[in-house]
């Protein structure tokens, strides 16, 4: 496993604020503008033509900023003149916002007043003079009551000509809506400033008050500049009236980008503290207003407050919690006494909350019990949860979330809140300054809105390397002539910019921004479609992972015992924010809690492997439309399966000798997939390779691999792409041509092909050595019928025998044409074991399956002989038992029974419909002998035979009870053991298997410690790989795992040996013997399964063989209603665990042998039988008598997959 450090949630916590060497900022040499004294509280307009004054305290707008005369009503000459004034003061809240309103065409704002009358009660309709035109009044908005200290206000108003060459001044805004209605005159725009109107304030530059921890990150120093962004406005000195309100603390966010491009998300909250006077100089308290000018006297009724902030710095945008966080902390700060110290909460929330993981996608944190009512300063007793943020109590935990899983990257952007303050059209036009790379200024007094909105324009203008020279291509010009002549310019700019050449190679060459250019493409394709067809397609789909059940808790800090128990004293309370005591602070977490908390960050070692999250809902989609046709619902399992070993690829090739092998072999693959029609999801099986064959340079190979894909009718997306231009043009190519190669290769062609020629010349001749007159003209003897057939057919069971021979030929489909050591032909014995279900029974389907089982002579999957004596056999059975009617659902079965969900484990019974998860099976014999004693003899090994699916050894047949259809028993094991785990399907054990590798690296497959860590993942793909004879190492993987603990004695055989079964692996013993056991018990054969219950006497030989021979002579609906008359008769088992159909499949496989049956061809005589009897005794009722056939969605599975091959 990786032993990484997991990634910290938070870095550093900074308390900033007025530091004794801060430095006063309107003392700089470029002095500040002056602050407006007062709000603007309220505005009128007077009507001079009828004899109105400005009114008292208020102040006219005569010119226009650039010194034109103004009137509202100038449209005609004979319109009365009418002005705007303004007051400004502090005796009411400040006005925030002004605009103008057109009557009977816009509606009312909420929160707006009409000004519709002068102070004079006149009309204040700025269009009075121009009969026939609309109403126009101004219209404002008030801030609410009571107003705080630092409440935005309008603070200046001014009028713009744009016929006069006037324009909005800089950080006015601007009502875009006309004053002068009229046809004539000019048109004049009401202009506003809104800022924080305030006085009597001393602005200095923030600094460090207090830091933790106090040494710098050797991966992340923190930077000097914190406090600055902490206090972008500066630290204040403030003099406030008494009896004004403490302002709500005010949350600010900000990003730190470093030379690397790696960012650094700052969160905040500003409050305000009570400051010393006695701090304090002559000059600041003149500044201030706490002095008289005259006389130095102390002004009454003032009070001094400065301005605080503390901050959190993470790697991580967790905005929501970290502004929690601070909350509390503040609350804490401001509340008390209390037990423990504010430094442990701190602490505590650094080093105990975990970053959340995909096992443990939510962290729930505690943060404290604290009491219901604080005291606020000032005095006044106010609820936390309605003045300090009304989406937290006291009693609130902090839940933090594993980020949504989103194409784009993670970031402090949002896209919401951009539109929201923009709208869409500045948001176009920001979005083409920064396409053609335009320099862009952004101003905002919301310091949180600020971050949102630029880093939304960052994500859309990042990149991580730049290119060095920005050179012009043929392409180029020729994209430039297909777009429309009205938009050439806007492409001109873009295609010599450096974001899109960054762009162009990043689409071309693998890069870290796939999943982001994977999902360009994919916006691209909608958009396609909805030209065509519009609908409501959302370019975007998130997966919320916050509805996992994997919670951790995160308990508060735990409070020290006082003396005898009882609770200690609360001591710590604070008249303002403190300075860290690094001895209150907590150390580190314990090792046992990181561990049990921690992610594992650790990535594979490519991320060929990894599906983006659009192939996997395509993936999603194909398979939920799969899933409802049989065949496509088979070949969509099939392709997962393969997906599977594909992303086992890279470990086997890593320790395969001749790396060109395991790829040919792996492209091998990819050929057989196409051959049988797999349905692949995504293009993952095709993107592993290619990346591969750049990684061990096979550049032809990785050509030839594109164009499989073409030819599978595949499009390679980005990403893929990325990676074979990568192999072609990264890879060194193979020197010279392969000419003598292939001229090598037609002159052995040439030369085997005469040697098959000259091989009947010398049969000839060897016969006429022998004394045979006729030479090659002899006729070919006769091939004797197989004796399978006559056994059921015709002879019985209990017919004597005739003497035995020993035959050495591998052909049993005539085993009259088997030769004996001196080359005459002798003919095979008729023992009763030949006709039986040998040891090792081949039942892969022969009639289509696209795979089966590798025979037993051919090399397993560890690269070794069958005949080389195994370490350990490990026998593995998808069987399960149905827990509502007790049923066997076999394999076949199991899989039609999944869903297309890949977070779900259940499959269908097919006898009750009840969901149920199934179970693999797994014995492990281990025939490691014990160490011999002193003086002992070298243990002879231990003889195995062919087996009856041998084609290529000899067959040897004899009489003795050890050897059953010419294979030895196996002897007994040193050890052995039997475990079950959960069987998966395809879709979700890749889900798994795809999380395992992301979090804790693909080197692990080639670990024993996936066998006992993982056991699920392990297993699984043991079956599947074995099931469609894929090469693994995984079986190796055993003999250093708990399962097979490791033997003193060397040397021993290393070879692990697979077996996979089609029926259960450990029988009831309570249970009726199913009939093919009793076939073998009848015929003597030893069973592979001890003990079976005894056999009921209605199922006798006489029974087996009649439903044999009904079989035979296609009437399978008779033999279907004697078992079903047998099933009633006396003595006969109540309950049946296995279907009729199953039955009478196994009886068919074990009389008749696998190489000489046809399943398919057995399932479409049993469907046609069913329906005969379906007249008679009805469907129902055969259902309930499990009668059945299979499904066509199990039968296509089976086909598909192939059948195990043993029962």
């Amino acid at each position: 496993m990786s032993d990484e450090k997991p990634p910290q949630l938070v870095d550093y916590f900074v308390v900033a604020g007025l530091a004794e060497a801060s430095r006063a900022l309107e003392e700089e040499q470029q002095a500040r503008p002056a602050r407006p004294g007062e709000p603007i509280t309220d505005v009128a307009v007077i009507i001079r033509s009828q004899g109105e004054e400005v009114p008292q305290g208020f102040t006219c707008i005569e010119t226009s900023t650039s010194g034109h005369p103004v009137d509202l009503n100038a449209g005609l000459l004979n319109n009365p003149q009418m002005f705007l004034c303004y007051k400004r003061g502090r005796d009411k809240p400040p006005l925030i916002e002004l605009g103008v309103h057109y009557e009977g065409k816009d509606r009312p704002k909420p929160g707006y007043q009409i000004l519709d009358t002068t102070p004079y009660s006149r009309s204040a309709n700025l269009a009075s003079g121009s009969p026939g035109h609309q109403r126009t009044f101004l219209t404002f908005r008030r801030a609410a009551e009571p107003p705080g200290h630092h409440t935005l206000g309008v603070t200046d108003i001014c009028l713009v000509m744009p016929s006069k060459g006037e324009s909005t001044p800089h950080t006015f805004c601007r009502v875009d809506k006309n004053l002068n209605t009229s046809m004539w005159g000019p048109a004049l725009y009401l202009c506003y400033k809104i800022a924080v109107a305030k006085d009597n304030t001393l602005v200095y530059e923030a600094g460090l008050l207090s830091r933790y921890p106090e040494q710098d990150s050797e991966s992340f120093p923190l930077p000097e500049s914190v406090p600055v962004f902490c206090l972008p406005m500066g630290a204040t000195i403030e003099s406030w009236p008494v009896g004004t309100k403490y302002p709500l603390p005010v949350f600010s966010t900000f990003v730190l980008t470093g030379a690397s491009g790696d960012k650094v998300y700052g969160a905040a909250i500003q409050f305000h503290e009570a400051f010393p006077r006695e701090r304090l100089s002559e000059a600041q308290a003149l500044r201030l207003g706490l002095l008289s000018v005259v006389d130095r006297r102390p002004v009454p009724g003032r009070s001094l407050h400065t301005r605080k902030s503390i901050c959190v710095l993470s790697h991580w945008p967790f905005f929501e919690v970290f502004r929690k966080f601070l909350m509390f902390i503040y609350r804490y700060s401001i509340s008390g006494p209390h037990v423990l110290p504010l430094e442990t909460h701190i602490s505590h929330f650094m080093h105990n909350v975990p970053f959340p993981s995909p096992q443990r996608p939510r962290i729930l944190v505690q943060v404290s019990d604290l009491g219901r009512v604080f005291e606020w300063p000032g005095g006044s007793a106010v609820s936390p949860s309605t003045s300090l943020s009304p989406q937290m109590s006291p009693y609130d935990s902090l839940l933090l979330c594993r980020p949504v899983s989103s194409p784009l990257p993670l970031s402090g952007a949002s896209f919401l809140t951009l539109l929201q303050n923009l709208g869409p059209d500045n948001a176009v036009a920001l979005l083409v300054a920064v396409l053609t790379e335009q320099k862009l200024l952004i101003h905002s007094l919301r310091p949180d809105v600020l971050t949102s909105v630029g880093e939304a324009l960052v994500a859309v203008s990042d990149r991580r390397g730049h290119p060095g020279d920005t050179l012009g291509t043929p392409w180029g010009h020729w994209f430039l002539r297909s777009r429309e002549r009205a938009y050439q310019r806007f492409y001109g700019q873009l295609l010599r910019t450096q974001l899109f050449t960054q762009f162009i190679e990043d689409c071309s060459f693998a890069s870290d921004r796939e999943p982001c250019l994977e999902f360009f493409d994919t916006c691209v394709d909608k958009v396609q479609v909805d030209l065509e067809k519009p609908e409501d397609t959302p370019l975007m789909e998130l997966d919320d992972p916050r509805g996992g059940e994997h919670t951790v808790f995160i308990t508060p800090p735990e409070q020290p015992a006082g003396p005898d128990g009882t609770e200690p004293p609360a001591r710590y309370r604070y008249d303002g924010f403190p300075t860290l005591r690094p001895e209150l602070l907590e150390p580190p977490r314990d090792p046992l809690v990181a561990q049990l908390c921690q992610a594992r960050s650790s990535a594979p070692s490519s991320p060929a492997p990894r599906r983006t999250k659009q192939e996997m809902k395509v993936a999603q989609r194909v398979a939920q439309k799969s899933s409802a046709v049989p065949e496509l619902w088979a070949r969509c399992l099939l392709g997962h399966c393969y997906g599977l070993w594909f992303l086992y690829l890279p470990t086997l090739v890593r320790a395969a000798p001749a790396k060109l092998r395991a790829l040919q072999l792996a492209y091998d693959v990819l050929r057989k997939m196409e051959q049988h029609k797999v349905v692949l999801p995504d293009e993952v099986c095709y993107r592993i390779l290619m990346q591969l064959c750049g990684q061990y340079g096979e550049p032809v190979l990785s050509v030839r691999v594109l164009l499989e894909m073409k030819r599978a009718g595949i499009v390679p997306n980005t990403v893929t792409y990325g990676y074979y231009n990568k192999a072609v043009l990264e890879s060194k190519w193979p020197a010279g041509t392969q000419g003598g190669r292939l001229r090598w290769a037609k002159l052995r062609n040439v030369v085997l092909g005469a040697a098959q020629f000259r091989q009947p010349l010398r049969q000839r001749e060897r016969r006429s050595a022998a004394g045979d007159p006729r030479g090659a003209q002899a006729p070919p003897a006769p091939r004797p019928p197989l004796q399978r057939q006559t056994t059921w057919a015709g002879r019985s069971l209990r017919d004597p025998p005739p003497a035995p021979r020993l035959v050495k030929s591998g052909s049993l489909s005539f085993p009259g044409s088997a030769r004996s050591e001196g080359g005459a032909r002798a003919e095979p014995p008729l023992l009763p074991s030949s006709v039986s279900l040998g040891s090792e029974l081949d039942l892969s389907d022969a009639s289509g399956g696209s795979s089966g089982a590798p025979k037993s002579t051919e090399p397993s999957m560890d690269g070794t002989v069958g005949t080389e004596p195994p370490a350990l056999e490990v026998l593995l059975s998808s069987c399960s038992r149905c827990p509502g009617c007790a049923g066997l659902v076999f394999d076949e079965e199991l899989m039609a029974g999944w869903t297309s969900d890949d977070s779900n484990l259940n499959t269908s019974c097919p006898f009750c419909s009840r969901s149920f998860v199934p179970f693999l099976s797994i014995e492990i014999r281990d025939f490691r002998r014990p160490p011999s004693p002193p003086g002992a003899g070298p243990v002879p090994p231990s003889p195995q035979g062919p087996v009856l699916s041998d084609r290529r050894r000899c067959l040897e047949l004899d009489e003795t009870p050890e050897l059953c259809n010419g294979c030895a028993e196996t002897p007994p094991p040193g050890r052995w053991e039997r475990v079950a785990f959960a069987y998966l399907s395809p879709l979700v054990l890749r889900k798994e298997l795809e999380s395992l590798v992301e979090n804790e690296g693909g080197e692990l497959l080639a670990r024993p410690e996936l066998v006992d860590s993982h056991p699920i993942i392990f297993w699984n793909l043991v079956w599947y790989f074995q099931r469609l004879a894929l090469p693994s190492n995984l079986p190796l993987l055993l003999l250093g795992s708990q399962h097979a603990p490791r033997d003193p004695q060397p040397p021993e055989p290393s070879r692990v040996r697979v077996r996979l079964l089609w029926d259960v692996l450990s029988p009831d013993p309570e249970s009726c013997p199913p009939l093919y056991v009793l076939w073998r018990l009848h015929s003597n054969i030893p069973p592979r399964l001890h003990p079976w219950g005894p056999a009921p006497a209605p199922f006798s030989l006489t029974f087996l063989e009649a439903l044999l021979s009904h079989v035979g002579l296609n009437e399978v609906h008779k033999a279907i209603g004697l078992f079903l008359e047998t099933l009633a008769a006396p003595g006969a088992p109540r309950t049946l665990h296995r279907s009729i159909y199953r039955e009478l499949l196994f009886l068919t496989l074990a009389a008749l042998g696998r190489e000489h049956t046809d399943i398919a061809a057995f399932d479409r005589r049993y469907r046609s039988a069913l329906g005969k009897l379906g007249g008679a005794l009805g469907r129902d009722e055969l259902r309930r008598r499990r009668a059945q056939p299979p499904s066509a969605k199990a039968s296509d599975c089976r086909r598909s997959f192939g059948a195990p091959p043993e029962c």
